[in-house]
């Protein structure tokens, strides 16, 4: 595959809103405790429309739905975000030449171990494994049941990803549903191949962006929301582990969530870093849809402990 492409990323303050009025440091968002939020911008080709995130360490993997993924480094002072550097592009393609957008629509990431990572891909629905080196590798492909091309449009397939076991996945999807109106998982087993249908309780308008582990007991769901009324919304939900099996219809509950005065923007990413102190960091990331009028934004929330 084509090897990384290095560039520079600039980080300029972002000033997010709650209820119309600005967000500071230390203020509350639902369960939250806002850190910092930030623009990313760059010149190079290209950047822009990520639409997963894994932080591994002080390291940034954010991959766009154009299939490059994002490396970089996380500079962090205080609760304060000053940089974003060492960053280069891997095409996740293995020609020179770029191919068309729906063959490398490419929606989640969740990092394995060492430099493995799975990939999940909307349009030709699949879920393919990569090693990350000097040069990104292609190992393994599992293609989605045939299902999920006639239960919803060809941009509104996996959308949400995270490990739950050493071999399975969790999948969510951006808009299949099944005959109650609730949106459609699998269960994905990396060993054998086979995908097992589960369903994610339909509640209202939010639908599935991302998964992330909490702990051993919960994971993170962010949706997304966008309606002529209430505009942009983002919520991020707890989602009990116990409850993760074939057949099972999950309930959530949120944690908190930016509404249409808050001046987020269509947030796509997230990921978790547990803290010393038994408190969790999770940052968002936007994807902008290389629109100008959109923005890349990293936001920093700390969840702290015992609290739901």
């Amino acid at each position: 595959m084509p090897p990384p492409s290095p560039f520079e990323v600039h980080v300029f303050p972002y000033v997010l809103k709650k209820d119309g009025e600005p967000i500071y440091p230390k203020q509350k968002v639902g369960k939250f405790i806002f850190r910092d939020a930030v623009e990313l911008k760059s010149e190079t080709y290209r950047f822009g429309g990520f639409s997963s995130l894994n932080i591994i360490g002080n390291k940034i993997y954010a991959l766009s739905d154009e299939g490059r993924l994002l490396r970089a480094t996380l500079v962090r002072e205080g609760h304060k975000i000053v940089a974003v550097s060492k960053s280069s592009f891997d095409p996740l393609w293995p020609e020179e030449k770029e191919p068309k957008k729906k063959e490398y629509d490419s929606e989640a990431l969740v990092h394995l171990k060492g430099n493995h990572f799975a990939i999940g891909f909307e349009q030709l629905h699949r879920i393919a494994l990569y090693q990350l080196g000097k040069e990104s590798e292609k190992e393994k492909t599992f293609s989605a049941p045939a299902e999920l091309s006639e239960l919803t449009k060809p941009n509104e397939g996996i959308e949400a990803l995270t490990q739950i076991s050493a071999d399975k996945l969790l999948a969510l999807t951006e808009s299949a549903k099944d005959e109650s109106g609730n949106t459609i998982g699998y269960i994905v087993d990396m060993k054998s191949g086979e995908w097992q249908k589960l369903a994610l309780r339909k509640k209202d308008a939010f639908r599935p962006t991302e998964l992330a582990i909490l702990d051993e007991k919960h994971l993170l769901l962010l949706e997304r929301s966008y309606g002529l009324f209430n505009g942009l919304e983002v919520r991020i939900s707890l989602i009990s582990r116990a409850d993760i099996r074939a057949g099972a219809v999950l309930q959530t509950k949120e944690l908190g969530r930016f509404d249409h005065q808050s001046d987020i923007d269509n947030m796509e990413g997230m990921d978790v870093i547990r803290n010393k102190d038994g408190s969790t960091d999770i940052f968002l990331i936007s994807d902008d849809n290389f629109n100008p009028l959109q923005h890349t934004l990293l936001v920093w929330l700390n969840l702290p402990r015992h609290c739901c």
